[in-house]
């Protein structure tokens, strides 16, 4: 939740090969909550240490819209790699998107996304799967920013750590000012 008006919430999501365990592992929990954002992980349905079930289809937009509004979190700033795009895009797609999220940071995206917030694609250089398309898959939103993350392969965030987390503090830091 803000606690003040420059104080950001940051929901971290993860791919699904992952868990949120690895944002604390790669230190990402630990330098935006020393940075003064509020900070949360969750494990997604039928990944990681959750107890329920993979969710499927549109009810992967409603499950994040109830998380959110559960941990009372307003406007927060969504980072999803990969996969969990299929949570965090039909969230943001059903409704003023505006309110929804002040920033949506996608991480080698595996399907198009038409969205109007301010949208930073991080993507290894060495993803042969779907680094490329990421890139094709989010040409067509406004306020786009692309990093091609040196030395890393899908999992760029965790390939190349410093790197990830110099563009997320600096995107963080450019919606505060």
């Amino acid at each position: 939740p803000k606690t003040d008006e420059n104080k950001l919430s940051v929901l971290l999501l993860h791919g699904q090969a992952f868990t949120s365990n690895n944002w604390k592992e790669i230190g990402t929990i630990q330098l935006l909550g020393v940075s003064g954002y509020n900070v949360i992980a969750v494990d997604l349905p039928g990944y990681g240490k959750s107890d329920s079930n993979k969710i499927e289809g549109e009810n992967k937009g409603e499950f994040l819209g109830e998380l959110i509004k559960t941990l009372k979190l307003e406007s927060p700033v969504i980072v999803s790699p990969s996969m969990s795009g299929s949570f965090a895009l039909p969230y943001l797609f059903s409704g003023d998107v505006s309110i929804r999220a002040s920033g949506f940071v996608a991480i080698a995206p595996v399907e198009p996304i038409n969205i109007k917030i301010n949208t930073p694609l991080a993507r290894g250089s060495a993803d042969e799967k779907l680094g490329i398309a990421s890139e094709e898959n989010l040409k067509t939103i406004p306020n786009n920013a692309i990093y091609i993350i040196p030395n890393a392969g899908h999992a760029c965030y965790i390939n190349n750590t410093t790197y990830f987390h110099n563009i997320l503090y600096g995107f963080l830091r450019s919606l505060t000012k």
